[in-house]
Formats: structure tokens, sequence, C-alpha cells
């Protein structure tokens, strides 16, 4: 039995790890990684926007 790895969902550019409750955005160019926690001001709006597209 193979087991595939999830796929998290992708918003505006940010992964979303609901089992973290964070969103993560990854600057390849920089090797940096900008982490917004979803419970943080921008996380809300974004998290807002992410269930009303749906």
């Amino acid at each position: 039995m193979v087991i595939k790895p999830k796929k998290l969902p992708v918003f505006m550019g940010y992964t979303l790890d609901f089992r973290l409750k964070e969103f993560r955005k990854f600057n390849l160019k920089y090797r940096t990684i900008e982490f917004i926690n979803f419970e943080s001001e921008k996380g809300k709006r974004i998290l807002k926007k992410y269930y009303n597209s749906n």
C-alpha cells in the first residue's frame, strides 16, 4: 500500500496549514519563509478572504 502525502491548499501565495494554524509563504530567491499565525490580524484577514472565495 502506497501512502500519498497530503497536499496543503495554497491561497494568495500562502500555504495554509490548518494543523499548525498558520500561513507560510516561501521566497525562493531570498531563501526565506514568512509565517503568519491564523490568530494575528493579518492572518484573520487572509483567512476571511480564503473562506469567502470558496
